[in-house]
């Protein structure tokens, strides 16, 4: 008996474990270069968010969108009127089809340039159910 309890752990992937790792991202942004901001006139005061140590964009929000590039296509965003306001008139949560952005600055930020401020933040992207497709920590580049 105790032999076929052994077995049978063994054939159980989580049999033993105490932390599962987390699903891989479903969603994978890609950085939204100048040549995509002049295709898409997404021009303007807002924010940059980028993911991890990178200093590439892979959100642009402002007052009245944010944008994602997915499968080498910009996706735009809309406000959600009912969201909180963030910096530069940027929001805290944006809506798309089936998709909600969410997006967080953090802290007082430190001068970065003339006219721009960077700070700590989040993106987090989820399905209409609220199934998390993507999420990353890193830098929010805010200015004019």
């Amino acid at each position: 008996m105790r032999r076929f309890v052994l077995l049978l752990c063994s054939a159980l992937p989580a049999c033993g474990e105490t932390e599962a790792e987390p699903p891989a991202p479903t969603v994978v942004p890609q950085a939204i270069t100048y040549p995509d901001i002049e295709a898409n006139d997404l021009f303007g005061a807002g924010c940059a968010y980028a993911s991890g140590a990178s200093m590439a964009p892979i959100v642009l929000a402002n007052a009245d969108q944010a944008a994602m590039k997915i499968g080498g296509r910009i996706q735009r965003f809309v406000v959600d009127p009912e969201s909180e306001g963030a910096v530069l008139g940027s929001r805290t949560r944006y809506l798309a089809e089936d998709r909600v952005l969410y997006l967080t600055v953090e802290g007082e930020g430190t001068q970065a340039g003339d006219e721009t401020v960077n700070f700590t933040g989040s993106v987090r992207l989820v399905d209409g159910a609220g199934a998390e497709l993507y999420a990353t920590i890193g830098t929010v580049q805010c200015g004019s």
